[in-house]
């Protein structure tokens, strides 16, 4: 009983260790983007407070059309990324599950066979 029970708990198992590694990657991915986003606000405000004339805001406005490109490519960065990795992750679990159902096949056919017939 204990194998069999062990047997079906292992693609649980699994699964959750998954779901486990694409929290921790989506994680990353969110703190990195955080951590860049804020440097930029800094660097933006430092900019910002350096202007003394029209050449120091012509050059602010430009550097911030620059950032906002930046950003922009950034979060579609990391949206490909967490899109990669909920594919990747479907991907893993039907696999998973499609490889448990094969080895349940015979047990459950036979199962069957040799369960007792009722009228």
């Amino acid at each position: 009983m204990n194998v069999q029970t062990g047997k079906y708990f292992e693609p649980v198992r699994e699964i959750n260790a998954l779901a486990l590694e694409n929290v921790e990657k989506l994680l990353e991915i969110q703190l990195q983007s955080i951590n860049d986003t804020a440097r930029l606000s800094v660097e933006q405000m430092k900019s910002a407070a350096d202007i003394k004339d029209a050449d120091g805001l012509k050059k602010y406005f430009t550097e911030q059309a620059e950032t906002v490109k930046a950003l922009g490519e950034r979060f579609i960065k990391d949206s490909q990324a967490a899109l990669e990795l909920g594919v990747s992750y479907t991907d893993k679990v039907q696999q998973i599950v499609s490889e448990t159902i094969k080895q349940d096949a015979p047990v459950t056919a036979t199962a069957a066979k040799t369960a007792p017939k009722t009228k």
